[in-house]
This record gives structure tokens, sequence and C-alpha cells, in this order.
């Protein structure tokens, strides 16, 4: 069994429409889920009357067409036997039994019409334009429910902070309606409603997939409840992963197999692909999408002082820029943009060491955000402007890990041995020196694992999770 549990893709603002349709899913659901249950109650009482008026001319059915209860038990089995009731060659139309089996029969319709999946849900086979969009809201399942809406917040989010709360909102009631159109257009004669949101979801996979294909996504995994853990795969092995087995199944179960939409999964996830494809190569959120995001972005996020600063800059005044900007980040201290903007001014004044320690404040901050992939940027920025001895122990063994952790595994151990040459009495050393040796042992390293751990046991004795380096030790 494999869960996607998260990625290493950030935001810079609140998912507001992302969540705005997960709570309005949610809410539909618990709002006709007590309807449905009635409805199926009635049915299922009407069906049952049904059945047993039919169960007094079983035999009479088998006798004539020499079949035996089995056949009975398929579902074309049954309506043959419906079907040779419905035509009189079991009983007299004209018969009491009949009129009550006709009326039934008719009654179980109707109710069946008037449920809240064929009213709001998409019917191929009864073509009509608004269920289209409510059936993305409507979900059959406490389950079915669930699991839609943690693959639409994996996703959603980043793809409504890249392209906008506008777009992403018009984008993703395409992408559902697209998919039903596609499902109705392989299934055409489908008597069966089409519900959820997954077809505008898989949409947004596929999007997701295509825009940020080198991502990371944790996934948890557990076989037969003995081996589990966390895998780190990029999303364009996952989300491909997916889209193929849908197409897989698409493919064998022909029919609308198990209640499950595959075609809608598999035209969502290419409509949703095609779209971010599009978008790329001709530059239009480039070009379009992303300035019009940054203006309504810094709009919201700058200091009037930051304003300020910015405008002394540019008429030459960098002292006093500086001046401006330390005062904003003594007020707002996780404030990214002045410390970028004291970083650049303090490089243009040849003052390396005040940029160094912006450069450090900037990694901190990322670092609360855990905005890993901007980090691992700006650490890229920090290296080549050789800054990197500026950087304190708790920055370095952040980046030093993140580097493990992305399996870079050479110049995590390079960072780690900096760090402690560095600060040798830093709190995080015996930790970066038991970081080390989770390295070499990932390396095949065994005796370079094992003298880590044994230096860490040897001069640190009093540390709180001894048992941890001492297990690790003799694994």
């Amino acid at each position: 069994m494999f869960i996607p549990i998260g990625h290493e893709k950030s935001v810079s603002r609140y998912p507001h429409v992302t969540v705005s349709l997960i709570v309005i899913n949610t809410v539909i659901f618990f709002f006709t889920m007590p309807i449905v249950l009635s409805q199926s109650k009635v049915i299922n009482e009407l069906n049952e009357e049904k059945l047993q008026l039919e169960a007094m001319y079983i035999n009479e059915y088998l006798n004539r067409t020499g079949g035996n209860y089995f056949s009975l038990m398929s579902k074309e089995g049954y309506r043959k036997f419906e079907k040779a009731f419905e035509d009189g060659e079991i009983i007299e139309k004209d018969s009491e039994d009949y009129k009550k089996w006709t009326e039934f029969k008719n009654e179980i319709e109707k109710k069946i019409g008037n449920m809240v999946y064929y009213k709001l849900g998409y019917i191929p086979s009864n073509f009509r334009l608004y269920p289209l969009l409510t059936s993305i809201f409507i979900h059959g399942g406490i389950l079915h429910l669930l699991g839609n809406m943690w693959f639409l917040w994996l996703v959603g989010c980043n793809m409504e902070d890249v392209w906008g709360r506008q777009y992403f909102l018009i984008f993703y009631l395409t992408s559902g309606a697209v998919a039903a159109l596609i499902h109705g257009a392989v299934h055409p004669h489908a008597e069966i409603p089409c519900i959820g949101a997954s077809g505008a979801i898989a949409g947004t996979m596929g999007a997701f997939m295509i825009r940020n294909y080198k991502t990371n996504i944790r996934i948890f995994y557990w076989v037969f409840w003995i081996f589990m853990g966390i895998s780190r795969i990029p999303a364009y092995v996952v989300l491909g992963a997916w889209f193929l087995l849908q197409l897989l199944y698409g493919l064998i179960l022909i029919g609308y197999a198990y209640g499950v939409a595959y075609w809608a999964h598999i035209g969502g996830f290419l409509f949703g692909a095609g779209i971010a494809v599009l978008l790329k190569t001709k530059k239009i959120e480039e070009r379009y999408i992303a300035p019009k995001l940054e203006e309504k972005i810094e709009a919201v996020k700058l200091d009037p002082k930051l304003t300020l600063a910015f405008e002394v800059r540019d008429k030459g005044d960098k002292e006093n820029a500086v001046r401006l900007l330390k005062e904003v980040t003594k007020e707002e201290p996780n404030n990214i943009d002045a410390y970028t903007e004291l970083a650049n001014i303090y490089l243009s004044l040849d003052r390396r060491e005040e940029a160094g320690d912006s450069y450090d404040k900037i990694v901190q901050i990322l670092s609360k955000r855990r905005e890993k992939d901007t980090l691992l940027s700006t650490y890229e920025e920090i290296k080549n402007l050789k800054l990197n001895d500026r950087l304190n122990a708790r920055s370095l063994f952040t980046i030093a890990r993140l580097l493990s952790e992305r399996e870079k595994f050479e110049e995590s151990l390079v960072i780690y041995k900096n760090m402690i040459n560095k600060y040798p009495e830093s709190e995080l050393v015996p930790m970066a020196v038991y970081r080390c040796g989770l390295i070499f042992k990932k390396m095949d390293k065994v005796e370079l694992a094992c003298s880590s751990f044994a230096y860490v046991l040897n001069k640190y004795p009093t540390l709180s999770w001894r048992e941890t380096v001492e297990k690790e030790l003799s694994s």
C-alpha cells in the first residue's frame, strides 16, 4: 500500500480557493448523505416487496427456460427474468399480481430518478448541462470524499498559488466538466451517475506533474505490515505511474467497472497536463499570470518603510536605505524582502560580512517556513558569492540535513565538516557527527559510520539520546 502524505513544494499565500472547495464538498456531503440514505431505504423496501412477488414465479420461469437459480444471480440473468415477467411470458398481464409488480417497478424507477445522485450526477445516456458542474461536488461515501479531498489538498494549494485563485478555480471546474464529458464519450450509454471531484482533481494532478515534475512527493508505504517507511519520489514518477494505472484499468475494464470512472480520471489528467504544457510552451504563465500575481502579493506584503527604502536606494542614498531596512527587520523579523535587499546593498558597498549575516537570516526564515527548494537555491547563491563562512551553525546544519534528504551525500558531508570545524562548541556538533555516520552508512562506508557513532558516544557521554547512537553502532 502506498499513500502520498505530502511534498516539498511550498506556497506563498494561503490557499483560499482550495480550502473553500474542501469545505464546500464536505458540507454538501454531510447535507446530502442523510437524504441519500433515506432515499435508498425507501427504494430497498420497494425492491424487497417486488422481489417477494417475483419469487412466487421463479420456478415457473426456470422450468420454461431450463435454467437454474445460479443463473438469476447475475445482472444479465435477472434482467432476462424481469423482461420475461414484464412481457407477460410468466404471468398474465391482466392479473392482480402483474398490476402490483408494475406499480412496484414504476415507483422504484421514479424514486431512483429522484435520488440526489441521479438529479445532480452526470449520466451519459441522459445528457444535461448542469450536472457537468454539480456532479463535481457530490460524493458517494466518506472514503470517497476523504480520498478526493486529501489529493485536492496535496496538489490544489500549489496550483492555486502559481496560477492565482481566479484562474485556478476556472481551471478546476473546467477539468471536472471535461473529465465527465470524456467519460461520457467512452461510455455513451451508461446509466450510472458519474459523481465526485476526482476528474477535476485528476486535472490538477496532471498540471502539478508538468509544473513541478522534479518536486519530491513523500510516500508512506507498508507491505504486509512488515516493511514500512517514507520514501521521496519525484512527482513525474508518482503521478505518471498513477496515470498509467488509470489508463491500464480503463483499457482492460472497458465498462464502468466497480463504480470507478477511470476514463474521467484519464481525461481530466490529460486535460490538466495539456493546459500546463500550453501555458509553459507559450509562456502565458511567465508573461501574464505571474506578473499579475506578483503585483498582488507585493501590494499586500510591502511595508511602507520597505517601499521608501527602495525609493531611497534608487536615488543612490544606500546608507539611508540600509537604515530604513534595519527598522523594517526590527519591526518584522521574518520579512525576507528586507533582508534580501540588505544583502544586495551590502554587496554593492563591498560589506561582505554584513551581506553574509543578512543571507544567514534569510536561511533561518526559509527554514522556519519549510521552503526547502527556495532554501537550497538560496544556498547555491550564497556559495557562488563565497559567503558560506558567514552562516551560523544552525543554518549550516539545516542545509546539510536538507542536502542529505535529497541524497546529495558528498556535499552534505562537506557542510557538516565545515560546521563542526568552525563551531566546535555548538550544541549541534554531536548531532552533526551522528548524521555524518548515518550518511556514511547509506554510502556503505561502514568503518567511517562506526567511527562517527563511537566518537559521539565517547566525546559526549551524557547525551540524552545515547541509546539511538548505540543502536546504530550495533546494527
